[in-house]
């Protein structure tokens, strides 16, 4: 059960730590969440251990930083980096709070998301009291906002609630443990009694569904089994006679598209962008047929599968368009849904079939701007909505991207429903023929993928490696001395790999600027430096045209890509020995 807040943070800046625990510790006191530092290791422990356990309940990562911390051997080489992996992999959100003037880019801290109401320029130290307490009181909030996606039960009430679900759904599923909550639910994992196929376990909780609300439960389950768009995530069984209701889903591997930055790394790019809106928006429009509106559209509604990158939504959020579905339908009133209101809703007006595209044009700007919305966290953020929802309809730089796309988009974000697109059929059909052109950048890349995959595929790979080393050996004799004696099928096998690195390369993911410094640290144990790298590119790019990749603008292509991770691989080459990082931490 991942109910933690993991706070790492220099001793020396104690008193800040004290502040932001004093503001979490309400919730902590409900029970709602824990706080762990490392004051919570017992002496004589195993530190590594009592983190690796931490983080396994971590669902937050709270990061106090100054010059203190960016020093602090222990902070760097231990907590942070298994902060770092914890998040790559997905596991928790991270934040990290400016509390003084330090070297961030040394530890990877520019590549990674800042608290809510922090600025870099502006750290909490350097503020007036009443200042930096409201910074903490902000970002206390939007670390809650973020837990606040848990149902507001303690850690006992949870266990007692996982043996009766356990016990309502006996014996077709056996459950396997709780893997995710939200404002109203709580998801287990299961497989079935009779096989080993995996499925998600819903259990509806919250005062919004007493059981006297048992009738709109079996409405919702009656409109799900008839959604069948392949963006729905099918729902096999309902226990809705009794409490605890809870409903069985496919099991989906993947994450909420509110995280999609964070998890890859990388902003997405237009051309999935249209794909994942044209998926939704089909989906929508079925449901619209059938005159179901969806409660709330959200980036958090909404799961991305791991490797394909295809949005998936629950068809069990849909209700029937009439008195029931009302202002704001049946989903909880809180800062997530007051953001994400239409201008109608603002006004009073019902919800509408325009209401869900406008929701879907909000996700679309942020998909393309690249940043959330302005949120809503407090009454008085309500005073400049208006405001808000007029600059969406006016065009702006967020649609330089992808100018055609976001057309479409500016559309569906109209403040009037009235000029929106005439249906989410219509918003589908012109999210599927709109052009999106690629940028140059991945124009490029899309050309060497290609021709890299043509070597994988026909087999070709060790003609191109055999003709990289024997190109690199005339070059380079020096290089040659090197691989005496070495199993070179190994090592071309080595070669896939940092070619795979370099092409995989990308500036604003760490997971990839990690992986060029691995390449980059074996190589500086031998010596190399910059004219090695030179003559690896040279060596790669005749290899390729040996291989019978002759176009001009393909070779081209190659050296754009391979560009960026060259000279990553150079800085590194020339930078300090990183300092030692316990085995234990690289897979926490």
């Amino acid at each position: 059960m991942r109910d933690l807040v993991f706070i790492s943070y220099s001793h020396k800046d104690r008193s800040f730590f004290e502040a932001f625990h004093r503001n979490l510790g309400p919730a902590v006191s409900k029970g709602l969440l824990s706080v762990w530092s490392d004051q919570e290791i017992k002496p004589g422990h195993r530190w590594a251990d009592d983190i690796r356990d931490a983080l396994a309940k971590a669902r937050l990562g709270l990061l106090l930083v100054s010059d203190h911390f960016v020093n602090s051997e222990f902070v760097v080489s231990e907590e942070l980096r298994a902060l770092f992996t914890s998040q790559d992999k997905g596991e928790l959100s991270l934040f990290w709070v400016p509390i003084g003037a330090a070297m961030i880019e040394q530890v990877g801290l520019d590549r990674r998301q800042i608290a809510p109401g922090c600025d870099p320029d502006h750290p909490l130290r350097g503020m007036p009291l009443a200042k930096r307490e409201q910074v903490v009181v902000t970002v206390c909030r939007a670390i809650l906002d973020e837990m606040g996606r848990l149902p507001a039960m303690t850690r006992s009430d949870r266990g007692t609630l996982q043996q009766r679900v356990s016990d309502a759904v006996a014996p077709k599923y056996q459950l396997l443990g709780e893997i995710a909550s939200g404002a109203s639910s709580i998801v287990y994992k299961a497989k079935a009694a009779t096989d080993d196929r995996e499925f998600v376990i819903k259990t509806l909780v919250g005062p919004e569904l007493e059981s006297g609300n048992a009738p709109e439960l079996r409405e919702r389950a009656d409109i799900a089994k008839k959604l069948r768009h392949p963006a729905y995530i099918t729902m096999y069984d309902e226990f809705i006679d009794r409490d605890p209701y809870c409903v069985v889903t496919e099991f989906v591997d993947g994450f909420c598209l509110d995280r999609f930055q964070e998890v890859t790394g990388a902003l997405m790019s237009p051309r999935r962008i249209r794909d994942v809106l044209r998926d939704l928006a089909e989906a929508l429009a079925e449901a619209h047929d059938h005159d179901y509106l969806h409660e709330g559209l959200m980036p958090v509604n909404i799961r991305m599968e791991r490797r394909s990158h295809r949005p998936r939504m629950s068809a069990f959020r849909f209700l029937n368009i009439g008195p029931s579905s009302g202002l704001w339908g049946t989903f909880l009133i809180n800062r997530a849904t007051c953001t994400y209101l239409s201008p109608e809703q603002f006004d009073g007006c019902p919800r509408s079939k325009a209401t869900d595209q406008y929701a879907l044009g909000l996700i679309g700007y942020e998909l393309l701007s690249g940043h959330p919305i302005e949120r809503v966290s407090r009454p008085a953020d309500f005073v400049h909505r208006p405001e808000f929802f007029a600059r969406l309809e006016d065009s702006g730089d967020w649609m330089a991207r992808a100018p055609a796309l976001a057309g479409v988009l500016s559309r569906m974000l109209r403040v009037d429903p009235a000029q929106r697109w005439d249906s989410m059929a219509e918003a589908a059909e012109m999210l599927e023929r709109v052009v999106v052109e690629d940028s140059v950048e991945a124009a490029a890349r899309r050309r060497v993928l290609a021709s890299y995959s043509t070597f994988q595929a026909r087999d070709r790979a060790n003609q191109l490696y055999a003709g990289f080393y024997r190109r690199l050996f005339q070059a380079m004799p020096d290089v040659q001395r090197l691989f005496a004696g070495t199993d070179m099928a190994r090592q071309y096998n080595a070669l896939n790999q940092a070619l795979k690195a370099l092409l995989d390369f990308d500036a604003e993911s760490p997971a990839t600027v990690d992986a060029i410094r691995a390449v980059a640290v074996q190589h500086r144990r031998h010596g190399l430096n910059d004219r090695h790298v030179e003559a690896f590119e040279r060596a790669l790019l005749g290899a390729l045209e040996d291989g019978g990749v002759s176009a001009p603008e393909t070779l081209d292509a190659w050296r754009r890509i391979l560009a960026p991770g060259l000279e990553q691989m150079r800085g590194a080459l020339r930078g300090p020995e990183p300092r030692p990082v316990p085995a234990e931490l690289h897979a926490p």
